[in-house]
């Protein structure tokens, strides 16, 4: 096979540095200078060698481009210089998926767990300097040199244990990010950033309260208290004490949120919106990097270790962009978005591989599950137009579907599951729901007792065998498991049956979607894959093309080799917009 390995250094500064500025804020800065690029190519070179930029595209044609963190320097080829790769290898991407129990995954921490010599850069020796001295120079090469042939090294030995069948995979994750075709509509992106500074502005006037005072915990913490509400705490083992339990992720707040005064809903929900300021970060920043061209996508290959799944990056995180911004993502000139959608596949899944089969047998028939549900629950027929009540099952089929209590139901709804709006429930009415789904779920509520005993056996086994394999070689690892004489914990998370099943259906649904799209990759090559969210694609098909969305579409009811007979279907949409 031959393939070409590279490795670039660059100009940097104090201010001027990914340690402040994103990879995509960095490369397409008008301050970025090429210092040297070092470059393996077997076949034609007897060891690694600096070549100039002139002859970028003579040693990159044909080859395969291996390099760590190809996010970066695939992103300086394409940009700086129009170097268009054959296939992409990534070795950061390859690690993060074959040595989970690694804390870190760069260069020098692979070197380290390899065995193999240090980096040899000394970084300070160039930092600030553009125009650098001969032995600076010579320095940087030599450096640069010997991470080429550890980047070398490091491929070798992840190539003899990463699924082959992965590497497509690693190929279209940096692509979506480092060959951006998405452009911005930003003036309906600003128009938005202003509505949402004014309405934040509103919602303080009303309440009566300061940025000051929701932002401070302390302060929080009186508000509160004026209301008549104790504040939720919890546990610091880096303070060891109590501290007030008011970040957004702590389950206190969400509690808050799901509070009978309204009052104390209304502060909580105001805190969040202050404290995070999330969607106006990236508002900010999308409309900043259009003004340096079309968006990249950054999404981490393997980022969520617990369910192998694609994270976001780049500080814009696209995997959960709100309706707000997809309606500002807009397809260049030519071009249209389809997006296809793997209906319910969550749902598809736990019911197929728990045995439920009467679930299964309505999904088989193309009933709406989550509408025949909710009919049984209010003992009235529940359509697609009744669409609070269908919601409300559908959140629950996945959140009840995992073992969630009613508690966690019921702020779960409070904070808007599933990208919806905030729906409030008495607590008898989530108990309500959750008994409903329990007993109507049988087969699902064993998956979970089967699961709870895996944890017992796990326990049992050696570190290095606490894993659940996947179809696709890819691996979910559970070393860092432990027991305390109650409960399970994985790391500080607390492991349960249900939460095995919810990382293992998980896990299949993110396998499902690479192997589609392997086969729209083989099939329809000139489909230009941008972005995947969890169970759906997004691709940049001719506006013409009039044939896109079937031809994905019958990718999707495709069932994988490992889940034979395994009904599958797909929703669709396609438009100049990301979203409508």
């Amino acid at each position: 096979m031959t393939f070409i390995v590279l490795d670039i250094e660059s100009f940097y500064s104090k201010e001027y540095t990914l340690k402040k500025l994103t990879t995509e804020e960095y490369v397409r800065d008008p301050q970025f200078k090429t210092h040297c690029i070092g470059a393996y190519r077997p076949s034609m070179m007897s060891k690694p060698q600096i070549i100039p930029v002139e002859s970028l595209a003579f040693w990159c044609r044909g080859a395969p481009i291996i390099g760590h963190h190809l996010h970066f320097d695939y992103l300086i080829l394409n940009h700086h210089y129009g170097i268009k790769a054959d296939a992409l290898v990534d070795t950061l991407s390859m690690a993060r998926a074959v040595l989970p129990e690694l804390k870190s995954h760069s260069l020098s921490a692979l070197v380290k767990h390899y065995g193999l010599p240090d980096k040899t850069i000394d970084y300070q020796a160039f930092a600030g300097v553009r125009d650098l001295p001969p032995e600076t120079q010579e320095m940087l090469e030599q450096g640069c040199l010997h991470d080429v042939w550890l980047t070398y090294q490091i491929a070798q030995k992840l190539l003899e244990v990463f699924p082959k069948v992965e590497l497509p995979i690693v190929d279209l994750t940096c692509r979506m990010f480092t060959e951006p075709s998405v452009l911005l509509d930003t003036p309906m992106a600003q128009a938005e950033l202003d509505r949402i500074r004014a309405a934040k502005s509103t919602a303080l006037a009303h309440l009566g309260v300061t940025r000051e005072e929701l932002q401070s915990s302390a302060k929080f913490s009186e508000c509160l208290t004026r209301v008549g509400c104790p504040t939720p705490m919890k546990f610091s083992q880096k303070q060891n004490k109590e501290i007030p339990a008011l970040a957004k992720t702590d389950e206190g707040m969400k509690e808050l949120l799901g509070h009978p005064d309204p009052r104390v809903v209304a502060l909580a929900a105001a805190r969040q919106g202050e404290k995070s300021t999330l969607m106006e970060t990236r508002l900010e920043r999308l409309i900043s990097m259009q003004s340096r061209g079309p968006l990249c996508l950054y999404l981490n290959y393997f980022g969520a270790g617990n369910t192998g799944r694609w994270s976001g990056g780049g500080k814009i995180n696209p995997q959960n962009f709100p309706p707000a911004i997809q309606r500002a993502l807009v397809a260049p000139e030519g071009f249209k978005f389809v997006k296809i959608d793997s209906a319910q596949i969550e749902c598809r899944l736990l019911n197929y591989f728990a045995g439920q089969e009467d679930v299964t047998e309505m999904f088989r028939a193309g009933r709406d599950v989550y509408a025949e549900s909710a009919s049984k629950f209010y003992g009235r027929q529940i359509t697609k137009a009744d669409k609070s009540e269908r919601f409300l099952f559908k959140v629950l089929e996945l959140s009840a579907g995992y073992g969630v209590g009613h508690v966690k139901v019921r702020s779960g709804l409070a904070q808007g599951a599933l990208g919806g709006e905030p729906v409030f429930i008495s607590e008898e009415e989530a108990r309500a729901l959750v008994n409903t789904y329990r007993s109507s779920h049988p087969e699902v509520v064993k998956l979970w007792k089967k699961y709870d005993k895996w944890l017992d056996q796990m326990m049992r086994s050696p570190p290095e065998e606490r894993k659940f394999m996947l179809p696709n070689g890819t691996w979910l690892d559970w070393s860092e498991l432990r027991y305390d004489g109650n409960d399970y914990y994985r790391g500080e998370q607390k492991c349960w049956g249900g939460l095995v099943v919810e990382n293992i259906i998980q896990a299949l649904g993110r396998v499902l979607m690479a192997e589609i799209m392997i086969r729209v990759k083989k099939t329809y090559p000139e489909y230009k894959l941008v972005l995947t969210t969890h169970d759906d694609l997004v691709y940049l098909v001719p506006e013409n093309d009039t044939k896109a969305l079937e031809r994905i579409g019958e990718q999707f009811k495709i069932a994988p080799s490992w889940a034979p007979g395994m009904p599958l279907s797909y929703d669709v949409y396609e438009g100049e917009r990301y979203n409508k």
